[in-house]
């Protein structure tokens, strides 16, 4: 009887014929030990010693030669080797077959191992044959050496006008410069200098060559200074590192050589840009021979005053504390020129008293980057600059004077007479700075090429009609069909590789070449997720060593000790690369860099203006980069209208101050406050915010005194306003700590809002390149999350879905063309959350769902909204619904003006089986910004509901207004972060149909 077969798993064949060098045999070994873990058991840990390899950079060496022999073996991907040897096999076969379609059977991962086997020894045998003195060094020229890379950053480094030539040449370049107007080259600018109407004393002169090497001025210096010494006020609107802070900084030290007494205050957005602009004038004031011996005696002459400011000031004598005058005292009695912001200023005047030297002796005052003054921060820092005035006046000063810088915007002249209540304001915008040759390119990422890329489906036909609904029906391949028409556009966009793949592999060559660069991306997320990616990529060709600590990211979040370090790392040239979120737009300077890198177009010109000046700040040669996205509707209008971009329209900037009587009667309470208002300059300072006593219903109002004919500020505010609110209009919110459990150290501080978002149970938050996963989160009143390093390449987003509720109605209306029956109060916005995605960093496509399996992670938030019920809006939209819900709701932003708050939530539609039944336009929830959103819905409402129609009608005119599909830059775009989605999935032709059934149109 013959024996039964017996059955084995799979293993090596029989060695071949020839015998196998003992050089090969750890390749050999190697293969079957992977072969049997990947293909039968799925399980196990080998040792990399077992092997007779050194370390886990051999094994990766071994696994890239194995892969070699037969290149089918997917699995022998090296880092999937490694992470096989090192103990995450089963990991990685799980995360494998999780993601595909039907995990493998035994049988099949029997017979694939079978075949890799056999494959590998035939490879190996035809190795062996045809190199038989040395196959392995024969099969190490094979490998693409990770020390080309190295052995190119050694070679000669190209100029920059020679890498952008080379870029073409790059075997990875795929015609990503479309068109040839994508590519402009603006020529060399040289200097020209112009004399002062006042020459400068021999002392100023000194200080400015010696701190700045500065020997003539240039023209726009000049003429701004000449301006201010006639006593007039200005506003500076040149390129960026054009020398602008010695426009203000020259007048500041004249008048203290004139007058020691004379004070200034300097007003900067930012603390890092205050920092930096005061080390500039403190440089300066050094090497003044006069002014210099003041700068030492008095440590106040020059000094900061913020929130960071320290309230009290005490030392020890003798074992006994004794109260000396605090920080805050001193800088009050004795700074000469003061750093601040307006939100101090804002808290301070009531106290005025205490400044009554300051207000007295103020000769200067300078607003840097007038630009970021808009919509209501402009109308609360507009209102703060009144109350100086007026505080002045009080004190006996009329003849304060303001100077201001600004990004190039289109009305510089009405911003400035608008925000200081000034007339007459001089503009200075003729550049006499010299300026290298500039390049500016549009980089589109080419289409992806492959077998393995489905064809996208072709655009629906026909609407599933009800029965009863045939009225309805309608053939969707109309030319006027919305439905059709975005269909055809998505169905219509080719799949082109992912943006931050294209920014990698420049920012690769620039690194080789050694030109230092800064990519400017859009959120926190994708700015580590971009520096992750460097990372990832140094390690494959390993030149870790080489460019790890030359490139860091920047962002908020960070702490001051942080940032500082990356600034002073980037201003030093320690680093030649800087990833970086619109934290880095304002002029902090970071010193001299070549190239300016966009990932994706940042949704207003002035940002974009202000990111291409950030390269050649030195008078070199410089280019700034815009990588599209292929699926942003804005970035791909601009490739195919480079014109558009290069040539750009100037934002204007508005501050309306109308529409913010809430903001404006705030600010007239606190005036009150500070010293009671007389009826005159009550009306003044009304007309001065273009309105009147009778046009003016904001609640509370002053209170009158008629016997003396002067206002007080209402009861409700007690004795100090300005406690009452904020003029960046945030909440007091907690922050969480992100604690490290390995070093029991601070990684990071979150605001709720964020903390909202991104900390939970499993999820994955990056710092600095390096991805933590949180283990446990503590709230109320904690605010704690406990973290630890990990090496997962995943990212984690929130699965949540949101639903909106009415909760209380506080006011309905009819639109009268309709009679459509509008609502005002609060709605209850519930988030419900199940668990997460895992998601992929680069692409931003979701890998799996993990369910956390807590059905009562459950948040609720009350907020208030304007909203319509039982919406009649035509079947045919349904399959766009969302689309064309968005495209209106950006058309009422728009329609709002700059009067719209930025903590709006920007979708607002309800439905049911994806056919709209209720419109809701909500405050965004869980947010901080709550004041803004309130004020807007508040403005959507208008008296009484009448404001609802005039709005509406101007949405509609503004989607009627182009003859775009999917909203255009010119038409819907309103930005992040009113828009979370960046201004995508939009129908403007839907947006329409949408407004016109609220109004009652026909469609």
């Amino acid at each position: 009887m013959m024996a039964k077969k017996r059955r084995t798993d799979a293993g090596p064949p029989a060695p071949p014929s020839s015998p196998i060098p003992s050089e090969l045999a750890p390749i050999t070994q190697l293969f079957h030990t992977c072969n049997a873990l990947f293909g039968i058991a799925g399980t196990g840990r080998v040792p990399v010693s077992s092997l007779g390899l050194a370390n886990k950079d051999e094994a990766t060496r071994h696994a890239q030669l194995v892969s070699l022999l037969v290149p089918s073996l997917v699995e022998f991907d090296a880092a999937a080797v490694v992470l096989a040897l090192i103990g995450g096999t089963a990991e990685t076969r799980a995360r494998k077959e999780r993601t595909a379609k039907k995990p493998p059977s035994f049988a099949q991962r029997e017979k694939a191992a079978k075949e890799r086997a056999r494959e590998f020894t035939l490879a190996l045998q035809r190795l062996v044959e045809e190199h038989p003195v040395n196959p392995l060094a024969a099969l190490n020229a094979r490998l693409p050496q990770p020390t080309t890379f190295v052995a190119q950053v050694k070679a000669e480094i190209l100029s920059l006008d020679a890498f952008l030539a080379s870029l073409k040449a790059q075997s990875w370049y795929k015609n990503q410069i479309e068109r040839e107007d994508a590519w402009r080259i603006t020529p060399q600018r040289h200097a020209q200098y112009a004399a002062l109407s006042s020459p400068l004393s021999a002392n100023l002169k000194t200080a400015l060559l010696d701190a700045h090497t500065v020997v003539k001025l240039y023209s726009h210096q000049a003429t701004a200074i000449n301006a201010l010494e006639k006593g007039e006020n200005v506003i500076v609107s040149t390129s960026t590192a054009s020398g602008k802070s010695l426009i203000y900084q020259i007048p500041v030290v004249r008048n203290l050589e004139h007058d020691l007494e004379s004070r200034a205050i300097f007003i900067f957005p930012t603390k890092a840009l205050a920092q930096d602009q005061k080390r500039s004038f403190e440089d300066l004031l050094a090497s003044h021979p006069s002014l210099s011996p003041h700068l030492y005696e008095n440590q106040h002459f020059i000094a900061t005053y913020d929130g960071d400011t320290p309230f009290t000031s005490s030392t020890a004598n003798s074992g006994r504390r004794i109260s000396t005058p605090s920080v805050r005292d001193q800088i009050r009695d004795s700074s000469r020129v003061i750093f601040t912001n307006f939100d101090t200023l804002h808290k301070a005047f009531l106290w005025h008293k205490y400044w009554s030297v300051l207000f007295t002796n103020l000769k200067l005052v300078v607003v840097d980057e007038l630009h970021y003054y808009s919509d209501r921060l402009g109308t609360h820092c507009a209102m703060v600059m009144r109350r100086l005035k007026r505080l002045c006046t009080l004190y006996g000063n009329t003849q304060v004077q303001f100077v201001s810088c600004s990004a190039t915007i289109a009305n510089p002249i009405q911003h400035m007479e608008r925000f200081f209540d000034v007339q007459n304001a001089v503009l200075v915008d003729q550049d006499g700075s010299p300026m290298g040759k500039k390049h500016q390119i549009i980089w589109n990422p080419p289409v992806v090429i492959s077998a393995d890329v489905k064809p996208k489906k072709e655009p629906k036909t026909e609407i599933k009609i009800e029965e009863g609904e045939e009225d309805y029906k309608r053939e969707l391949d109309d030319d006027d069909n919305p439905v059709s028409l975005i269909d055809k556009r998505i169905s219509a966009l080719p799949e082109r590789v992912y943006p931050i793949r294209e920014a990698v592999m420049l920012c690769l060559e620039l690194l080789r070449n050694e030109i230092r660069f800064i990519c400017f991306v859009k959120s926190r997320n994708n700015c580590e997720s971009l520096l992750k990616e460097f990372y990832n990529q140094f390690d494959k060709l390993n030149v870790g060593s080489l460019f790890r600590d030359k490139v860091m990211s920047y962002r908020g979040g960070y702490s001051k000790e942080e940032r500082r370090d990356i600034e002073k790392r980037m201003f030093d040239g320690t680093l030649l690369g800087i990833v970086a979120t619109s934290a880095l737009e304002l002029g902090v300077d970071i010193g001299s860099l070549d190239v300016v890198l966009h990932l994706g177009f940042p949704l207003t010109m002035a940002s974009y203006r202000q990111q291409v000046g950030r390269a050649g700040r030195r008078k070199n040669d410089s280019a700034s980069i815009l990588i599209a996205h292929g699926y942003s509707s804005i970035d791909q209008y601009y490739v195919q209208n480079p014109v558009d971009l290069f040539n750009g329209f100037p934002d204007i900037i508005h501050i309306p101050f109308s529409t913010h009587q809430d903001i404006i009667n705030l600010h007239l309470q606190c005036a009150a406050a500070e010293q009671p208002l007389s009826r005159e300059i009550y009306t003044n300072l009304l007309l001065s915010v273009d309105l009147t006593e009778s046009s003016f219903t904001a609640e509370p109002p002053l209170l009158c005194d008629p016997h003396h004919n002067i206002y007080h500020p209402a009861r409700t505010f007690e004795n100090n306003p300005a406690k009452s609110f904020q003029i960046r209009e945030s909440e007091d919110t907690p922050s969480y700590r992100i604690i490290d459990l390995e070093t029991s150290t601070e990684v990071e501080m979150l605001d709720s809002t964020r903390a909202f978002k991104h900390l939970y149970d499993g999820a994955i938050f990056q710092h600095r390149g390096q991805p933590y996963q949180i283990l446990t989160v503590f709230h109320e009143p904690y605010y704690i999350a406990r973290a630890r390093k990990t090496t997962a390449t995943y990212l984690t987003k929130k699965a949540e879905y949101r639903y909106v509720d009415p909760y209380a109605t506080t006011a309905r209306a009819c639109i009268a063309t309709s009679q459509t029956l509008v609502q005002t109060g609060l709605v209850k916005v519930t988030s419900v959350s199940t668990g997460y995605f895992l998601m992929d960093p680069v692409t931003g496509s979701k890998i799996e769902k993990v369910e956390t399996g807590n059905a009562t992670d459950r948040v609720e938030c009350v907020v208030r909204a304007v909203w319509w019920d039982d919406v009649c809006v035509p079947v045919e939209l349904e399959a766009v619904a969302a689309e064309s819900v968005h495209a209106a709701v950006h058309a009422v932003y728009l329609a709002l003006g700059e009067g719209c708050g930025s903590e709006m939530h920007c979708f607002g539609a309800v439905g049911e089986d994806t056919v709209v039944k209720r419109v809701i336009l909500h405050v965004a929830a869980f947010s901080s910004g709550k004041v803004r959103g309130e004020a807007t819905v508040k403005k959507v409402w208008g008296n009484g509901g009448e404001g609802v129609q005039v709005v509406l009608e101007k949405a509609l005119k503004i989607l009627e207004g182009c003859d775009c599909v999917g909203g255009c830059r010119r038409c819907l775009a309103v930005g992040y972060p009113i828009c979370k989605a960046y201004d995508e999935r939009l129908d403007r032709c839907g947006g329409v149909v949408v407004v016109k059934s609220l109004l009652g149109y026909t469609y």
